[in-house]
C-alpha cells in the first residue's frame, strides 16, 4: 500500500438548509489521481433522505463502471475506469499541483431539524495504474433548520370561555348581594 497526502472530502452545497428542501453533497478528490474508488458513506437518515448519485466525468465515463447502492444509513459508491492512465491524468490534472475534482454528487432532501452528519466510513482507492493508495477522509455537517417554528402560545378558546363564565357569575353574585342590602 502506497501512502499519500491525498484527501477525499464531502462538501455540501450549503452548510444550512430548511426542512423539506433539496441539497447536495459532493465527494471531492484533492491532490490525487484515481483509476478507481469504492466508498461507503454514512449519513443521518432521521434528518435526511438520500435521493440519487451523479458520477463526475473524471474517471473517463462512459469508459468506466459506475454503481451506487443505498441502505438505511449508508451509500456505497463504486467507479472503475477503463481509460488509459494518460487520458485520466489529463482529465484529473496533476496530483502534485493541487488538483481537485468531483467524483460524485449526492442528492438529499432535508426531513427534520438537527445536525445531519456525513462521513466516509470506508474507502478503497486505486491510482492510475491500479495500485492501492490511501487518502485522508473529511466528513461534513449540514444544519437542518425547521422553517415552521411552533407558534407563540395563545390561550385556548376553552380557557377564555371559562374565564368569561367565572367573571359573569362573580358579577351576578356581587349584584345580588348589593340588591339584598339596599
Amino acid at each position: 500500500m502506497v501512502s499519500s497526502a491525498s484527501t477525499i472530502a464531502l462538501v455540501p452545497s450549503s452548510a444550512e438548509v430548511n426542512v423539506g428542501s433539496a441539497f447536495t453533497v459532493d465527494v471531492v478528490a484533492q491532490d490525487v489521481n484515481l483509476g478507481g474508488f469504492d466508498f461507503t458513506l454514512g449519513f443521518t437518515p432521521l434528518l435526511t433522505s438520500f435521493n440519487m448519485a451523479d458520477f463526475g466525468p473524471y474517471l473517463g465515463a462512459p469508459m468506466s463502471f459506475q454503481a451506487s447502492d443505498a441502505q438505511i444509513d449508508t451509500i456505497t459508491l463504486d467507479e472503475l475506469s477503463f481509460e488509459d492512465s494518460t487520458v485520466l491524468a489529463s482529465l484529473q490534472g496533476a496530483a502534485g499541483a493541487g488538483n481537485q475534482f468531483t467524483l460524485a454528487t449526492l442528492h438529499f432532501t432535508a426531513l427534520s431539524a438537527g445536525a445531519a452528519t456525513f462521513d466516509i466510513q470506508s474507502s478503497f482507492l486505486t491510482d492510475l495504474d491500479g495500485n492501492t493508495i490511501t487518502a485522508d477522509s473529511l466528513g461534513t455537517v449540514v444544519q437542518v433548520r425547521d422553517n415552521n417554528p411552533p407558534p407563540a402560545s395563545t390561550p385556548e378558546p376553552a380557557t377564555l370561555s371559562l374565564a368569561a363564565f367565572g367573571a359573569t357569575f362573580l358579577a351576578i353574585g356581587c349584584y345580588r348581594r348589593s340588591a339584598k342590602r339596599g
